[in-house]
């Protein structure tokens, strides 16, 4: 399985552990040789091929907005994730999955939410 493969059957995994967990609303960010320009502010712009350069897509989860992020055999950076969240609405979610695994052992699909709370940033995981 080439790299593309790999991506295209872990964004698979992840939409259908994003739905059995009552994730709707399933955007993926399509990844192609035009990146979106982002205005930062008045002076400020950078181009993107990720949502803001960290997100693979959108959802929803319980009337609340979702970023994700998915990666095959690794994490997404946790402090680059966290740094984005921290001053963002209460109600924002960041999921960041790892497929892991391979086609001779089985693929599982692991999950790390983000959520911001009046003590700062709260990291779980779903079951």
């Amino acid at each position: 399985m080439n790299t593309r493969q790999r991506m295209r059957y872990s964004n698979l995994k992840a939409k259908d552990w994003m739905l059995k967990h009552g994730i709707t609303e399933i955007w993926f960010k399509r990844h192609g040789k035009w990146h979106d320009t982002i205005y930062k502010n008045k002076l400020e712009s950078y181009n993107a091929l990720d949502l803001w350069n960290l997100f693979d897509g959108l959802a929803w989860w319980n009337h609340r907005p979702v970023y994700f992020q998915i990666k095959t055999n690794g994490w997404a950076n946790k402090i680059k994730l966290e740094s984005w969240i921290k001053d963002k609405s209460k109600d924002a979610v960041v999921l960041s999955i790892n497929v892991k695994g391979s086609d001779k052992h089985g693929w599982e699909v692991r999950n790390r939410i983000h959520e911001r709370t009046d003590d700062g940033i709260l990291e779980r995981s779903e079951k």
